[in-house]
């Protein structure tokens, strides 16, 4: 074998530079893999196969188990000669980076992809011209090797075969042009076991690629997984799987996917396709358009095979479009990122809004190297969505935006623009919501209405309330300053304290909320004096807006203007089944975010009576001193007259 000759592009010493390199953090495997699926899409591919090879792995325990050893990505795109390929293997060395419709960006996914993933990259190419894979001409990079060698650069490629083996696995070793990338020798790799790399992967990839994997809009593109046992002892492998990638949509208008019920139906609607938004900022060298689309669950898909309108979140198709929640942005057809900054709500999963741009658009998003984030954007984004409940800083948000570059001031536009657009959608999945829970609510009416036993945690807050008020006033029969009771009370009383009650609590009487209706019958019906409620006052200051009616019947009001109510309780109250999802249908991520939030703006909560308190000064202190004692005596006694203290949770959580 004669001596390598090396590359005419000399450097820094390379393992130095390789090492930087390594640097770059991919989010996980797939990604990393997802570079060389960019390559081979941009050489023109219509097959991509992503080989795992296994093998045997000795514990220190003597247990034998199986471990991906080795990537291996193949394509039959048209190949590189050993020049082309000695720039690819070179740091911004790609020839197709510059090229209108080319996927590539900068030139270094090819290397930092490779080096972040192993120490050993072999590449094989070889074009139509010759005669096939037998023809190919080959490159590598060695990490260790290059450790003890203070060479600038690498080998310049030499005409080599691929190993025997893996000539054996390809799909189609006869091909007339293509590629072919390994990884060995691992340095981060995200899974150890091939399902759990095609499992995980296929979420990313299928994703990524939706569109060429559909030929929705663009080449159709054929990417598969297989999977291969290499047996050292006879020399050869052997295939043991071959999966096609499906598409996974986050706008669920492309079938054939991997929606869990909708493999081949559209599971969205389109509402609106193609809106152009047009960045034109001369001064900068930034000018496109943005072709924005929006989608939406239709009602029929929304509730198929559900028996209520609670369930759909928990359903699998549910559960899958919560994992692809957010505003996709499509980068030259391959999705960039998936971006959550205005999920909110679990209802945010049944929408979609998809932004698709080209390359010349990269400066304005801020699109970074290894094509993973979209930096100036996310962080427009994610700086809206935290002051979108304080209207005043967003407004002065925008308006600093606005006064700085034509691209800031085109930013900020786009992005408010999208908040507008998840408004609309987001309103309309609640109007299928509303409908479904009108119904729902008159159902549970005949059934529930007289039934002493709670159906939510909200109903069973109201009942314990009323049950220790009760006891409360049995131990001290003086505090009771209510002439007449709800317990004893005549119809006539009866009578009029409900018409109090709906012309308090009822915002609307041209279309009074079912719910509420039902909270006021049930009070009646259950003879409470307790129940809650919550509206809308922007005169009012405080959190906390309590209103006593005749025969003792007391509402606890909180304000939905206050942060009180967006902070804590609308989150609590996302995990029972006022939204429409009862607590064991939500997702366990659904669940930790409320809680977090809620615990944490609670405890904020008690902070600001200890900044009132401790504050105060002279009369007024002692004054919230005694208030304090006090309210903590009654506290204490109706938690203790409630049994709150022992709750039965699966009473509590119980659905109707």
């Amino acid at each position: 074998m004669s001596t390598p000759t090396l590359s005419h592009r000399p450097g820094a010493p390379l393992y130095e530079t390789l090492k930087l390199a390594r640097n770059v953090a991919y989010r996980n495997t797939d990604h990393a893999i997802a570079e060389l699926v960019d390559n081979s899409i941009d050489a023109g591919a219509t097959s991509v196969q992503i080989i795992l090879i296994q093998e045997d792995y000795q514990h220190s325990s003597g247990r034998s188990t199986e471990r991906v050893s080795e990537v291996i990505v193949a394509d039959n795109g048209c190949g590189m000669n050993a020049d082309v390929l000695d720039k690819a293997i070179t740091i911004s060395g790609s020839e197709s980076n510059s090229q209108t419709g080319k996927i590539g960006k900068f030139g270094y996914g090819l290397i930092y992809s490779s080096i972040y993933t192993c120490n050993r990259l072999d590449i094989w190419s070889w074009r139509g011209d010759g005669f096939g894979v037998q023809d190919a001409v080959h490159s590598y990079v060695d990490m260790k090797e290059l450790e003890d060698d203070n060479r600038s650069s690498h080998y310049y490629p030499a005409q080599r075969e691929p190993d025997e083996y893996i000539k054996s696995v390809l799909y189609d070793s006869s091909l007339g042009s293509g590629t072919i990338v390994r990884w060995k020798d691992f340095e981060n790799f995200s899974w150890k076991k091939a399902e759990t790399v095609i499992e995980k992967a296929e979420r990313v990839i299928g994703r990524l690629y939706r569109r060429h994997i559909t030929g929705y809009k663009c080449k159709n593109v054929e990417i598969f997984f297989t999977v291969v046992k290499n047996l050292k002892e006879s020399g050869y492998a052997t295939t043991v799987l071959r999966r096609l990638v499906r598409a996974s949509d986050p706008m669920y208008l492309i079938s054939p996917s991997n929606t869990p019920g909708f493999e081949n139906d559209c599971m969205f609607e389109s509402i609106k396709d193609c809106e152009i938004f047009q960045v034109n900022c001369p001064d900068e060298e930034i000018i496109g358009d943005i072709r924005i689309n929006l989608s939406c669950v239709t009602r029929d898909n929304l509730y198929k095979s559900a028996s209520d309108y609670r369930e759909a979140g928990a359903r699998p198709w549910g559960k899958h479009a919560f994992e692809n929640s957010g505003i996709s942005l499509l980068r030259e057809g391959r999705e960039l990122c998936l971006l959550t900054s205005f999920y909110k709500a679990p209802q945010d999963r049944w929408w979609g809004i998809e932004l698709e741009f080209t390359k010349e658009l990269d400066d304005f998003f801020g699109v970074t190297s290894d094509k993973q984030q979209a930096t100036r954007f996310q962080d427009c984004m994610a700086q809206y969505a935290s002051l979108v409940d304080n209207r005043s800083a967003l407004n002065d948000y925008i308006s600093s935006m606005e006064s700085q570059t034509e691209t800031d001031a085109r930013l900020i536009k786009l992005v408010d623009e999208l908040y507008e657009y998840r408004k609309f959608l987001f309103d309309r999945v609640k109007s299928y919501r509303a409908g479904t829970r009108s119904e729902a609510v008159k159902e549970r009416s005949s059934e529930v209405l007289n039934d002493p036993e709670p159906f939510n945690l909200v109903d069973s807050a109201a009942a314990k309330a009323s049950d220790a008020r009760r006891r409360y006033l049995e131990r001290y029969p003086d505090s009771n300053t209510d002439h007449n009771d709800i317990s004893s009370a005549t119809p006539e009383e009866i009578e009029n304290l409900s018409n109090e009650l709906r012309n308090e609590l009822i915002e609307n009487p041209q279309d009074p909320d079912p719910d509420v209706v039902f909270k006021i019958d049930r009070l009646i019906a259950l003879k409470r004096t307790f129940t809650f409620d919550s509206k809308r006052n922007e005169e009012s200051k405080a959190f906390l807006l309590p209103k006593k009616f005749d025969l003792g019947v007391k509402v606890c009001g909180f304000n939905k203007c206050h942060p009180f109510y967006t902070e804590i309780l609308e989150a609590l109250e996302n995990l029972t089944d006022a939204n429409g999802e009862a607590i064991d249908l939500l997702t366990a991520d659904d669940i930790k975010k409320n809680l977090i939030k809620a615990t944490t703006g609670l405890y904020i909560v008690f902070t600001s009576w200890c900044e009132l308190e401790l504050e105060a000064i002279g009369e007024m202190k002692e004054k919230l001193q005694d208030v304090r004692a006090s309210w903590g005596i009654i506290a204490r006694d109706f938690l203790e007259s409630s049994g709150a203290l022992e709750t039965d949770l699966d009473q509590d959580l119980q659905a109707p």
